[in-house]
């Protein structure tokens, strides 16, 4: 009898081989890094469970766009490039990349063409936590005071119509006003994972600050510095995963210090002076520290600027299991 198939495997091989998220999950992995995964690191680096990447890559291994090097427990992955399709592949993946980091570089071009800026802003809700379906708006919250925050944000709406953004991406885009107080009195705005537009994270301000609502006690400042160093926890793990999120971190605080003349530019040059100097056990133990210099610098941590979609989940599953 012949094989039960209900389409060929050589006219339409992306049938096999996008066949599944989990495929799909385990090709733009592959496609999107540099250099050879094991097993471990794919499990580490998506939302799929070990049984998953292993079915997964079996899957993908017998369509063969995937590829084993090496033996034994050392057997790591890769795509097969010579696979005729597997260019077209990873420039599919690198594409889409590209396209929401394109993205957002236009909110915060908006952003920077504004006359009055806010003090912060960022993207929430199901985009930040990767669970939108295709005509879900993209949410973003403008933070800033009372008496400004509606105003920046019309002028942002204007910003955004005039640059055509949501045409361009094909996006529907929403921005909330939010001040310090809303923050306060609607805590399930930061109970989900967070992307940063502008300004501070808001975890970062609020730890800064400790937050104004009436009801709230004031945290001390071993309490604000006992979150940031759990926190500090989490991104020592995340960069020892990353490593190339260092050299990014450094390429961005260079031009933030060529482009600014704030007063931040000197804790911009230390963090690049601490990056390009220290091996990451030396960084990971800074991290870690209660010196006064690392309790310091702990508050302006400068990496998530530089993050891929991929790693802010990442970080987020971190920080919840500190």
């Amino acid at each position: 009898m012949g094989k039960s198939r209900t389409h060929s495997a050589l006219k339409t091989p992306l049938n096999e081989i996008f066949g599944s998220k989990a495929n799909i999950s385990v090709l733009r992995l592959l496609a999107r890094v540099e250099g050879l995964l094991n097993h471990g690191d794919i499990i580490d680096r998506t939302s799929l469970s070990r049984q998953g990447v292993y079915n997964a890559v079996q899957r993908l291994i017998e369509t063969g766009i995937v590829k084993y090097m090496g033996s034994g427990n050392k057997q790591l992955l890769s795509l097969r490039m010579d696979h005729p399709l597997a260019p077209d592949i990873k420039d599919l993946f690198i594409a889409e990349q590209e396209r929401y980091k394109e993205l957002i570089k236009a909110l915060k071009k908006a952003i920077e063409q504004l006359q009055r800026k806010p003090e912060a802003a960022w993207i929430f809700g199901y985009v930040a936590n990767g669970k939108d379906e295709y005509g879900d708006p993209l949410e973003i919250a403008v933070l800033s005071k009372l008496k400004e925050v509606d105003e920046i944000t019309e002028q942002l709406r204007h910003q955004l119509r005039e640059s055509e953004v949501e045409k361009k991406f094909d996006a529907v885009i929403d921005l909330m006003p939010l001040t310090k107080a809303d923050l306060d009195t609607r805590p399930e705005l930061l109970e989900q994972k967070l992307e940063p537009l502008w300004g501070p994270h808001p975890w970062q301000m609020l730890t800064q600050e400790g937050g104004s609502g009436p009801d709230k006690k004031a945290p001390t400042h071993q309490d604000l510095d006992r979150e940031a160093q759990g926190a500090a926890l989490a991104w020592a793990e995340l960069l020892r995963r990353h490593p190339e999120i260092i050299s990014r971190t450094v390429a961005y605080l260079e031009e933030q210090i060529n482009r600014n003349s704030t007063g931040e530019i000197k804790e911009w040059r230390e963090w690049k002076h601490i990056l390009e100097t220290m091996s990451h056990q030396q960084l990971k133990k800074f991290l870690e520290s209660d010196t006064d210099r690392a309790v310091r610098l702990r508050q302006s941590l400068p990496f998530w600027p530089v993050l891929t979609e991929e790693e802010r989940d990442e970080l987020a599953d971190l920080r919840a299991n500190k």
